[in-house]
């Protein structure tokens, strides 16, 4: 990890050293704690293989893994992109993207902190949703972690008429051409004595 790596990926934890750069061999040592986001931003850029930047969309969540300092994955969750789909009752895993540093079994060990932590933060929220690109993932660490597989998707090419800003910054991602859907069910029905989720 080269220095410059490092400055964007320092964590201001208040229960771990900062700026300390050992790094961990196990996910069991890695501290999950929801983050601002900018900094899932800056992350999410800096690791993300196909989706580097980011929409101004609102993002309801973000999540952070780190480790003596430094973090080792980003996740940011949002309303589904889909109009047809709930958009209070479902939630989507928008981005989510792991060092390549980071120890083995970050991913699982992090999802399954990042359910318990949205069951508690949003009792209006049933299920999960997520998609993969279907030519580079096969979904593995959606199939570890107990997510229904959907189908498989061609995306027509969007007739957005970004703004010029936003246009050069979207430029910057690979559009997957295959998505493969995933969804996860967290409770059966949003929790009736609970209607204001803990932020």
């Amino acid at each position: 990890m080269n220095r410059a790596d490092g400055v964007t990926r320092v964590a201001q934890s208040l229960f771990q050293a900062n700026g300390g750069g050992s790094t961990p061999t196990s996910a069991l040592q890695l501290w999950f704690s929801k983050i601002e986001k900018q900094t899932a931003r800056t992350l999410n850029r800096l690791w993300h293989s196909r989706y580097p930047e980011t929409s101004r969309s609102a993002v309801r969540v973000c999540y952070g893994a780190d480790f003596d300092g430094f973090y080792y994955a980003v996740a940011m969750w949002t309303n589904p992109s889909s109009p047809k789909l709930p958009q209070l009752a479902w939630l989507m895993l928008s981005r989510w993207a792991i060092a390549p540093d980071a120890p083995k079994n970050t991913g699982t060990r992090m999802e399954s902190w990042m359910v318990r932590d949205v069951r508690r933060r949003f009792p209006e929220v049933t299920t999960l949703v997520s998609y993969s690109d279907a030519d580079t993932h096969d979904g593995a660490i959606y199939k570890a972690c107990n997510w229904i597989e959907g189908e498989t998707t061609t995306r027509k090419a969007s007739s957005r008429n970004w703004h010029n800003r936003e246009r050069a910054r979207q430029q910057l991602n690979r559009v997957a051409e295959r998505v493969t859907r995933w969804t996860k069910t967290i409770r059966t029905c949003a929790d009736p004595t609970n209607q204001v989720a803990a932020r």
